[in-house]
């Protein structure tokens, strides 16, 4: 008896750490999709950025120091402006928008520019 007891508080109390708000939900994949981009430009600006200052550094120990950061977080506001601030010293040129700034900020898009006048030639 005591046995199934124990079972069944068990089984309650994992169905309670199961049951996550949609606000929490959100915040991981929020968290996850911050994380990414932060992997995905980390590995652009250690495997292709040809600075002096990308040579220089210990890429583990800023992988650790940038995943801390993007994690201490607390909205979706500061990602960009953290971004710019851990990457800027290492690639000066990297300019980062939100999508929202990237139509307005979008060269081509200014120049009312035509793919088919574009030329390649080695």
């Amino acid at each position: 008896m005591k046995l199934l007891s124990l079972i069944f508080s068990l089984l309650i109390i994992i169905t309670l750490n199961g049951c996550k708000s949609n606000t929490s939900n959100y915040q991981d994949s929020a968290k996850n999709d911050q994380l990414f981009a932060f992997a995905k430009l980390y590995g652009d600006a250690k495997y292709f950025c040809p600075s002096d200052e990308a040579a220089a550094l210990d890429w583990d120990a800023f992988a650790l120091y940038g995943t801390s950061r993007i994690l201490e977080l607390k909205d979706n506001s500061g990602f960009i402006p953290l971004i710019d601030e851990l990457f800027s010293p290492i690639v000066p040129e990297l300019k980062i928008y939100s999508v929202a700034e990237k139509d307005s900020n979008d060269l081509i898009s200014q120049l009312n520019y035509d793919s088919s006048q574009l030329t390649t030639s080695w």
